[in-house]
Formats: C-alpha cells, sequence, structure tokens
C-alpha cells in the first residue's frame, strides 16, 4: 500500500472522529474548561490538516515499499564456523564411489572365463563434532577384490584433530586415532578406482591399514607423517606389545616435482597389517606352499623403506618412479628374507577428458634359492600357484580412460603377469599365459 493511500484513510478516519466527538462535546457543555469547538468547524480544520500533509507526500513511487519476492532476493547467510552452531545435517558431508568390472585372463590367471564383477566400493562419512574435530568413517561394499568372501566391512574410521598448534601457525600438527591406512609409499593414494587411473594395481602393491595413532603436520612445501600402529593383521587387536613405527617425509619444492620418502619397522608379529597385495609378512611356509620347507617360528619382524619421485608435467600428465626394500627378519636366519621392489608409471592427458596411462612394475627377492609369497591380485592367483617358491613377479599394464564428467570414468587395460620360481621348485611358470584385459566403470559421488 502506498502513503498516498494511507493519507486517504487517514482523513476518513478524522471525519468518523469529528462526527462522534460532536455529541460527546456536547454532552460535556457543563463540564470545567474552555467551550467546546463546533463540530462542522473541527472537521474542516481537520481536512485542511490532512490536505497539507498529503502536499508533502511524493506524487511518484519513490516512497512506496514492495515487499514481493521478486524485489527481495534470498541471500543465505554464511556457514557458521562452530558446528553446534549450526543445523546437525550441516555437519555431515557424504561421498563416495563404485567400481564395476570385466576381467578375463589367460588359462593360468585367475578368470580363465571371463566375468563381470563388482571390485571395489565406499561410502564415505565425514562428520564434524568441533571446530578443527571430526569422525571420518569409511564403508567398503565390498571391499577391494573381496565381493565373493566380504560383501561389507569397515575400512578407514578414526576420530581427526586438526589444527592443535594453530596459535603457532596452520597444520603445524594433527592428529588421527582409530582405523587408518598406513602411512607408506604413495600406492596408498590409489587403492580406491576413483583414483586409480589403471585398473590394476602395480606388482609389489604395498598398502594396509591398521589401528593406531597418527601425528602429522606441514611446514611450508614439506610435510612429515608419524604413525604407531599394532602392526598385526587381526582388527582391533595386537599379538605382541611389539608395535609398528612408521615414518614418512614428502615434498613439492616446485610446480613440475614430488618426492616422498617411507620408513617402517613392523614389530614381531604372526602376520602384519601391511602387505603386498594381499601378501603379508608371515613365517616362510606358515601359509602357503614352501620347497624349502617352512620356519619353526611363530613371529616374524620386518623393516623397509621405499622412495617415490613423481615428474608433474603441467595439465598434461606425469611421470612417476618408485624404488623399495624390505627386511623380513625370522629367529631362524635361513629363513631372512630380503626383497626388493620397483614400479614406473606415464600418464598423458590427450584431451581434457581421455588420457592414456602405462605402469611396469616387480617384486621379489631376486634370489636363486630364497623366495616368497607374491600374489598379484585381482588376476595373477600367485599365492595359490606358487607358495613361497616365487622369486620374482613382474606385471607390465597398459590402458587408457575416459572421464566425460568428474563423476564418470570409464577405463579400459591389457597387459600380463609373470612369475620366475627358486631352484628345485615343483612348479615350472615359464609357459604360463597369465595375461589380462578388461574394461571398468567408476562412478564417484
Amino acid at each position: 500500500m502506498n502513503l498516498n493511500g494511507r493519507g486517504r484513510i487517514l482523513s476518513w478516519i478524522y471525519l468518523l472522529l469529528g462526527i462522534w466527538a460532536g455529541p460527546l462535546a456536547s454532552g460535556q457543555e457543563n463540564s470545567v474548561g474552555p467551550h467546546p469547538q463546533d463540530p462542522q468547524s473541527e472537521v474542516e480544520e481537520l481536512k485542511k490538516r490532512v490536505e497539507k500533509l498529503e502536499k508533502k507526500i511524493p506524487s511518484d513511487h519513490e516512497g512506496e515499499v514492495d515487499l514481493l519476492e521478486r524485489e527481495v532476493p534470498y541471500h543465505p547467510t554464511a556457514r557458521a564456523s562452530q558446528p553446534l552452531s549450526r543445523p546437525w545435517f550441516e555437519n555431515l558431508q557424504f561421498s563416495g564411489f563404485e567400481a564395476f568390472d570385466f576381467l578375463a585372463t589367460g588359462k593360468d590367471g585367475t578368470r580363465q572365463k571371463g566375468g563381470f564383477l563388482v571390485k571395489q566400493g565406499s561410502l564415505f562419512l565425514n562428520a564434524d563434532v568441533w571446530t578443527d574435530t571430526s569422525l571420518y568413517a569409511e564403508l567398503q561394499i565390498p571391499p577391494f577384490g573381496e565381493d565373493d568372501e566380504i560383501s561389507i566391512q569397515t575400512g578407514e574410521l578414526y576420530g581427526h584433530f586438526r589444527n592443535l598448534l594453530k596459535s603457532l601457525g596452520d597444520d603445524l600438527l594433527s592428529i588421527k586415532a582409530g582405523r587408518m591406512y598406513i602411512p607408506f609409499g604413495e600406492e596408498i593414494h590409489a587403492i580406491n578406482a576413483s583414483s586409480n587411473p589403471l585398473i590394476l594395481n602395480s606388482a609389489a602393491f604395498p598398502y594396509g591399514f591398521d589401528e593406531g595413532l597418527q601425528l602429522y603436520g606441514a611446514i611450508s612445501c614439506f610435510g612429515w607423517n608419524v604413525a604407531v600402529m599394532n602392526g598385526n593383521e587381526t582388527r582391533s587387536f595386537d599379538d605382541n606389545w611389539d608395535k609398528a613405527v612408521t615414518a614418512k617425509i614428502y615434498g613439492n619444492p616446485f610446480s613440475w616435482l614430488y618426492f616422498s620418502g617411507s620408513f617402517m619397522r613392523n614389530g614381531k608379529t604372526r602376520e602384519s597389517a601391511f602387505e603386498f597385495g594381499e601378501s603379508p609378512f608371515v613365517p616362510v611356509g606358515a601359509t602357503d606352499f614352501s620347497s624349502v620347507g617352512a620356519s619353526p617360528s611363530n613371529t616374524v619382524d620386518a623393516y623397509l623403506y621405499e622412495l617415490d619421485g613423481k615428474w608433474i608435467i603441467a595439465e598434461r600428465g606425469y611421470l612417476s618412479l618408485s624404488f623399495g626394500q624390505a627386511f623380513a627378519v625370522d629367529r631362524h636366519a635361513e629363513f631372512n628374507r630380503e626383497i626388493f621392489w620397483f614400479a614406473v608409471e606415464g600418464l598423458y592427458n590427450i584431451t581434457s577428458k581421455i588420457y592414456a596411462a602405462v605402469r611396469y612394475s616387480e617384486i621379489g627377492t631376486y634370489k636363486s634359492t630364497k623366495g616368497y609369497h607374491f600374489d598379484g591380485p585381482i588376476t595373477a592367483g600367485g599365492n595359490e600357484a606358487f607358495g613361497f617358491d616365487a622369486n620374482r613377479f613382474q606385471r607390465l599394464s597398459i590402458g587408457a580412460g575416459w572421464r566425460p564428467n568428474p563423476h564418470v570414468v570409464l577405463k579400459c587395460e591389457f597387459g600380463g603377469d609373470r612369475f620366475h620360481v627358486i631352484v628345485g621348485s615343483p612348479f615350472h611358470p615359464a609357459n604360463d599365459q597369465r595375461n589380462f584385459a578388461g574394461v571398468e566403470l567408476v562412478l564417484i559421488f
């Protein structure tokens, strides 16, 4: 309603008041005070006052107030920094991915007939519980390559306390407590199909997750990470007071260079949480066949390190190198094992949506009389085929990917796996056919 309309309404109100005031005034003729004004004169005076007010109001629409929604746009308020000051649902962030594959191998691989599989998937929840404090939870549906054994299990699950030395600077110290990926090497960042440019992982595939405490931080372009964990394959349980300790440093001193160095002492255990692609540290012969006999020891210790480097070619791609060495220490020296591994990986973005990738990798003892178990999931099946007699495992992967949008990746890959065994082994892998080919669809949200 504009002000001109309001003025007219006021004039009618004053007029009615004047009419009503007439009888009231006549009824008070004998009251003490001045003689009341004639009603008609009072009405005329009120009209003059209203006319004066109307002359002061602009005739255009400058004074109008329009409260229609199209005139008053909605401006959302900034997200409150304190989680308790926000609605509970604003403190939850969900994400996830799922990978669907078709894989086929030669007659000696694990998928001789070819077939479809749900290779891997995860749902992630990050819940803010306080400033710089959150709960992180992963539900694996299914875990990597285990859909026929385990349909659903928890993955990472930890409390996250960030910026504990915020008064001295950002990112100097943060802590994770719970179950986490062991911060060793760089392939832990390619465990999920959503971050791996190829379908399969390297021959060594060093990774694992375990319960414990992890401290990390960064200064300038350099970062560090230290973790103390159980070191045992069994979840939320340890079979020894001897804990696993991992230390890692990394840096990105130039836009085109990234490097890292990792060291780990696993501690004595029957079976380590750390694995070389489904092959944990165990005493020789403890889980699979060994032609040189089985160690009488119940536990084994291990020391290992890995060096990684990546040359980043602007937005066109990268070339990465990794090299590692491990020492599996048994109480009986003849069952000690020294293991080496390396990988070379390159990726080139042909367009913004299409890329090509290649990876060559190996792992082995490279000793003619000392083997170990190397599995090579999901296509090689080395543990079952050769037990602890393998002394070298090679994998070549060549692939391409199409990213039509940030939430969909379609990959194809072909390559081959090859094993070598120690002298005297009853196995003869020289003529094995362990080539593989596959297609993978990854959906990300």
